[in-house]
């Protein structure tokens, strides 16, 4: 959406929209909808809305369980248990390396022989840290959700954390 003034045929009068701006990012496929609202009525009604939602931080809480539940079954999993399941793999990759290390000082294995197992277990602990970054920013969604529902918890009424109004101008 963006904003639109026009002027009013007979009493000149400014007046201000909001707009779909697709009709003029894209030429070819213009809004379906092509809605245009009073800006007053938007405002208002948004204004009302978030006033709504600052006096009451039950609802906000109750929407962020909704979301975390709703993330939680689209990650499947609980990304912090895969993390830590990765985080023992990439620990088991490591101690390994000091075996095959510990085996060719003991003359257990030659030194080309070292080099091709270090050589796979490089490559193996590459797709795991590959792993645990992917997983990693997976579950950021689902600690912001959580993070905010805690924020809320914590407050009575959002209006006793915000400053008054005319303290921001």
């Amino acid at each position: 959406m963006q904003t639109q003034a026009a002027k009013g045929p007979r009493d000149r009068v400014t007046y201000l929209y909001y707009r779909c701006a697709t009709n003029q990012e894209t030429r070819k496929r213009p809004c379906p909808t092509n809605v245009r609202l009073h800006a007053e009525r938007v405002e208002t009604a948004t204004w009302k809305f978030v006033s709504e939602l600052l006096s009451s931080p039950d609802q906000i809480v109750t929407w962020l369980e909704r979301g975390i539940e709703q993330e939680r079954r689209r990650l499947r999993r609980d990304p912090q248990e895969d993390l830590r399941q990765l985080h023992e793999r990439l620990g088991a990759i490591k101690r390994r390396r000091g075996a095959f290390q510990n085996q060719q000082a003991d003359g257990l294995m030659t030194l080309d022989e070292l080099r091709e197992r270090l050589a796979d277990l490089e490559e193996a602990a590459e797709a795991v840290e590959r792993q645990i970054q992917a997983c990693e920013t997976r579950g950021e969604g689902l600690r912001s959700l959580e993070e905010m529902k805690q924020f809320y918890l914590g407050k009575g009424s959002l209006w006793e954390v915000i400053k008054p109004l005319d303290e921001w101008t």
